[in-house]
């Protein structure tokens, strides 16, 4: 009978976020340092909004900047 090897990898990072931009403007990722510009939104349904179609249209583009 073999014997099979199950190994767990729990890994964790942290994801930096900071206010920078202004309110008409989408979230800015920077995956390689990990971090998130948020603009100072005045509502959670703003901050909501913006973050959701910023995650919609991120999904269909990636582009080196």
């Amino acid at each position: 009978m073999d014997c099979i090897n199950y190994y767990i990898y729990i890994i964790t990072f942290h994801i930096q976020i900071k206010k920078f931009g202004y309110e008409n403007q989408l979230p800015v990722t920077h995956t390689c340092f990990n971090s998130i510009d948020l603009p100072p939104y005045s509502t959670y349904h703003q901050l909501k909004q913006k973050l959701t179609l910023a995650i919609n249209e991120g999904s269909e583009l990636f582009e080196l900047s």
